[in-house]
């Protein structure tokens, strides 16, 4: 039985389609991700879900009930959870976690004893019980989606909908979170929703609905391994890349060290390439396709001289120590990735970098005149500042004159960057006009007017969808490659982290691990297993075995990653077990908890 069903729903804001003709269901005791850029129509289509806000055309059911007006959503007001999208934006910052949980057990008129036992057992659940009377304000961005799991679920809904709770928390945070959820399925039998931008999320569910653009691309009912897709890693992959037609090919997307594809035509056998077993990317990347730029990018060059040079850097704050004894070296030309959960220091080291900071001790040298060292910085911050209310042209003129680009260099320059941002069709559109993944390109643009040797990006492709981002990582490439400009990425994305040449993961103001994500996947190995996944009936009985057992374990939808080193046995205990790849976000989160423990 389904618990939503959905029938060609339309909605439209004036001109705008936000959705359009979306059919779903929804199944019970089940976690249903939605996943899909900003702007796909994810919130609008989970608010009407939720009864607070119409649509147009098409039907609604909720548990078999059709829903034509908002008022009858009256009936199963207790019956659904929504929790809005933004990092505590349903709580009250200036009253502690205890106190918001009873604010929101008034709200629904709940017994007080009831209520107080309700409470103890979800803060426990959520291990938020001996902070209950931390202010929220003081809350790190997990405690805070924690805590709004907790005041969603107060009055024991059985329907919750979570609009992109996971925004803004690192992946540790973002793993707590599933597992909190698959427990609350597990023990209480109540469905969830969850929207999310983050692709590498979806495989935490039980379904997956892949929204863009306001229509549904790809669900369980057309994932199908009827495409080919192919990977070549040769060493002069680059040299095969400039001179592939994007023409033949559904998608072809260029990673670090590999370049990915599928062609048009099914019965093409590309020889020397290795066919692979399509992922989720690919079966998004091959309905949407991908946009291969015009430039050609160089091979990398030798990077064998430091452009920053960071010796024992430490910097406080009064008591607290920000960042603690760092030392870490970055080559000219090179892209590194800075990783860490909320708090870790990132931001601080990068503010030192910009000598935004002063170090309380040790130093940073960069390989820059001092007097040119402001000119020789480029920075995109997440929440770019662009000029909504000019052109793109008209934006780049002006950082252009900001940035000190003589009047006799800037119309070229602009011109330039037009071209190499691929932004020829969008010069005189106004930027509030524009998508996402084009002010991020253009964002990233203005960033570089001025020539800057080094770019600090922080989450640069948050929000876009997948095409957008090989678009923008393959000017980053470029601009590593073609001009050695050294690019930092301060990042809580796992598939940002894997185009960066090295990885620097923090916790609490120190390196953690530092290397090439391919390093550091093969160390996690070495310690840790080969990683495998289960397939069985009830994943989150198995998960919590396996856990209980001190094995290493993740619970990713209906399957659960298991990492070991003893192969036969793991073979011999399962039926539906098959051999896994290490991830990022497997390094990020086995070092986090590592630290934690």
């Amino acid at each position: 039985m389904n618990a939503v069903s959905i029938y060609n729903l339309k909605k439209n804001y004036k001109k705008l389609t936000a959705l359009k003709n979306v059919t779903l269901t929804i199944p019970k005791n089940k976690l249903t991700c939605i996943v899909g850029p900003d702007g796909a129509g994810k919130s609008t289509l989970l608010k009407i879900i939720a009864g607070v806000l119409t649509f147009d055309e098409g039907e609604l059911y909720i548990n078999d009930k059709k829903i034509v007006k908002i008022s009858e959503m009256e009936d199963f007001k207790d019956k659904i959870a929504f929790m809005p999208q933004g990092l505590g934006l349903n709580l009250y910052q200036n009253l502690s976690i205890e106190e918001n949980i009873d604010f929101f057990a008034s709200l629904h008129d709940l017994d007080k004893n009831k209520a107080a036992k309700r409470k103890e057992t979800l803060l426990k659940i959520t291990n938020l019980y001996r902070f209950k009377e931390r202010e929220v304000s003081k809350l790190s961005g997990g405690m805070k989606q924690k805590l709004g799991i907790c005041c969603s679920l107060i009055h024991s809904p059985e329907l919750m909908i979570l609009d992109e709770p996971t925004t803004g928390v690192d992946p540790v945070s973002r793993k707590e979170l599933y597992l909190l959820i698959h427990q609350f399925i597990e023990e209480e039998g109540i469905t969830a929703v969850i929207s999310t931008s983050y692709i590498d999320e979806a495989e935490r569910g039980d379904k997956i609905i892949i929204l863009n653009d306001g229509q549904i691309i790809l669900d369980d009912k057309n994932f199908k391994d009827d495409i080919n897709v192919y990977e070549i890693s040769s060493p002069d992959f680059l040299e095969i890349y400039n001179r592939l037609n994007s023409e033949e090919y559904h998608f072809i997307k260029l990673n670090r060290d590999n370049i990915r594809l599928s062609p048009k035509n099914n019965e093409m056998v590309i020889k020397d390439w290795h066919q692979v077993k399509p992922t989720l990317d690919d079966r998004i990347l091959s309905v949407i396709g991908t946009r291969k730029l015009d430039f050609i990018i160089s091979p990398q060059k030798l990077r064998d001289s430091n452009i920053i040079d960071i010796k024992n850097i430490s910097k406080n704050f009064g008591n607290f120590f920000a960042v603690k004894d760092v030392s870490l070296e970055i080559k000219k030309g090179e892209i590194m990735g800075l990783l860490g959960p909320n708090g870790a220091g990132k931001t601080t080291l990068i503010k030192l970098i910009l000598n935004l900071y002063t170090p309380t001790s040790g130093y940073i040298k960069i390989d820059v005149p001092e007097s040119e060292l402001k000119n020789s910085i480029g920075y995109m911050s997440q929440k770019f500042s662009l000029y909504s209310d000019l052109t793109v042209r008209e934006n780049l003129l002006f950082y252009g004159s900001t940035r000190g680009v003589s009047l006799s260099r800037l119309k070229a320059r602009v011109e330039e960057l037009i071209d190499l941002g691929n932004l020829k069709m969008y010069k005189d559109e106004i930027v509030e006009n524009l998508p996402l993944g084009i002010r991020q390109r253009l964002a990233l643009m203005t960033s570089i007017m001025h020539n800057p040797e080094i770019i600090f990006l922080d989450e640069p492709t948050a929000g876009v969808n997948i095409a957008e981002r090989d678009t923008f990582w393959q000017i980053i490439r470029y601009l590593s490659n073609n001009h050695n400009i050294t690019i930092i990425v301060s990042t809580h994305y796992m598939d940002e982290a894997n185009y960066c040449d090295r990885l620097c993961l923090m916790f609490e103001g120190k390196i953690s691990l530092i290397g090439t994500p391919d390093e550091l996947k093969r160390s996690l190995e070495e310690k840790a297993g080969t990683p495998y996944l289960i397939e069985t009936e009830n994943p989150y009985l198995l998960y919590s075995e396996l856990k209980q057992k001190g094995l290493k374990v993740d619970l990713l939808g209906n399957k659960v990653k298991l990492f070991t080193k003893d192969r036969a046995e793991a073979l011999k205990n399962y039926d539906r077990i098959y051999k896994t790849e290490v991830t990022v976000e497997d390094v990020f989160v086995s070092v986090t908890e590592d630290e934690y423990s």
